[in-house]
């Protein structure tokens, strides 16, 4: 049987390695780009071969441990530690049923790793 080409499924490509990821922000770096969105667990790789103004946006951001469908969070502590620039806070927040006390939660936890 011929199926079309809008009904055929294709699996999604394997995950890279982070090694992969590294030598790509590194590509990136090298072209120009002024940064890269990864996460919080190849934030250290990608830092200490990409040094600033080189710019490290880590999303997956969860401020307490808490299992969903995200495999590869860190807290807000581990991203800045691990050398992000930038967290992207989305679902700890918009799921809260007080996501005012969230982002205060947040807030102090990034006031902790950057002390005035």
């Amino acid at each position: 049987s011929v199926q079309s080409a809008s009904t055929t499924m294709r699996s999604p490509p394997p995950p890279l390695s982070r090694c992969r990821r590294v030598v790509r922000a590194r590509r990136a770096a090298g072209i120009g780009c002024a940064g890269v969105v990864c996460s919080g667990h190849e934030a250290r790789d990608i830092r200490n071969q990409c040094a600033p103004p080189f710019r490290i946006v880590t999303p997956g951001i969860r401020p307490e441990r808490v299992q969903d469908d995200q495999k590869r969070t860190v807290s807000v502590s581990e991203a800045f530690a691990n050398g992000a620039d930038y967290i992207v806070v989305g679902r700890p927040v918009i799921k809260a049923a007080q996501p005012e006390k969230v982002v205060e939660q947040i807030q102090e936890e990034i006031h902790r790793h950057f002390p005035d």
